[in-house]
């Protein structure tokens, strides 16, 4: 693949005869592009050091085998991952899988080393709460016809956080794109590939976004069931609905009314509106 900017994604054999991914990306004005492969090697680099240290197994991310930037250019060489998507599986599997997933990520967090860890994107309570009247305000302009919905979710999320404003909030990490093409089994190993979005955030963030990429495939009573094993209480679902509007409502803002993304994110966001929200505060 290539671009204006020179970038580039090769499919190649090492010395060994093994697959391998090589990015490359020249870059001049695009940043957001630079941002997002750097962020992808940083990333890679310190999930294999967590690997190390935590001993997982059963998930696990791509071999990074070279990642340098000099001269404006970004050289990203990875392990291959050759296997099942996630999306080729039944809905009781990729459950299965998806809670893996992020029962994974959640106990890596307590493995990063603190010099990587400073070094890796962080979206915190305040960073949300500040941007959210930006995203606002485009989410109104892409949704003709939704001005109230989107006002009443965006008063929601600022009640939410004000009645749970002095609970401490638990950063972990955080990959934000597990859709069906992005984790991958191979050998009865879950791989999960591109985190390029990925940066350290409140607990539920990866909870929050899947669940709204699936209930529509899945079903809402799959994924009350799943939102289950990983909601303990009040406050926890209270984070859980917060964190899912603020994600819904940025999703609204950066996408086009045709796009994917944007219709299941208003779906999601009238499902908590009439039933979701409170059905969630039932069970906890």
């Amino acid at each position: 693949q290539s671009g204006e900017n020179n970038y580039s994604v090769v499919l190649c054999k090492d010395k060994n005869g093994k697959k391998v991914i090589v990015k490359h990306l020249k870059y001049s004005n695009d940043l957001l592009a630079a941002y997002q492969i750097l962020n992808e090697g940083s990333m890679l680099k310190l999930f294999q050091n967590v690997e190390s240290k935590s001993g997982n197994n059963l998930v696990q991310f791509p071999k990074l085998f070279e990642f340098k930037e000099e001269n404006g250019e970004i050289l990203l060489s990875m392990e291959y991952v050759d296997g099942k998507l996630l999306k080729d599986y039944s809905p009781k599997r990729k459950l299965e899988i998806l809670k893996a997933c992020i029962s994974a990520l959640m106990t890596a967090s307590n493995h990063i080393d603190e010099k990587l860890k400073a070094k890796v994107p962080k979206r915190g309570v305040n960073f949300m709460s500040i941007t959210l009247p930006l995203y606002l305000i485009y989410a109104i302009k892409n949704t003709p016809g939704e001005l109230a919905l989107i006002l009443k979710m965006f008063l929601s999320y600022y009640y939410l956080l004000a009645i749970n404003i002095f609970s401490e909030k638990n950063y972990i990490l955080a990959h934000k794109c597990l859709h069906g093409e992005n984790v991958i089994v191979q050998n009865n190993k879950i791989v999960i590939i591109d985190p390029q979005l990925s940066v350290i955030a409140e607990k539920f963030s990866d909870l929050s976004i899947v669940s709204r990429m699936y209930f529509v495939t899945l079903g809402v009573n799959k994924i009350k069931n799943f939102l289950r094993e990983f909601l303990k209480n009040k406050q926890d679902v209270q984070e859980y609905i917060r964190l899912s509007i603020f994600y819904s409502i940025q999703t609204l803002a950066i996408t086009s009314q045709k796009d994917h993304y944007h219709k299941e994110s208003n779906r999601f966001l009238k499902a908590l509106d009439k039933h979701l929200m409170k059905e969630l505060l039932e069970i906890s």
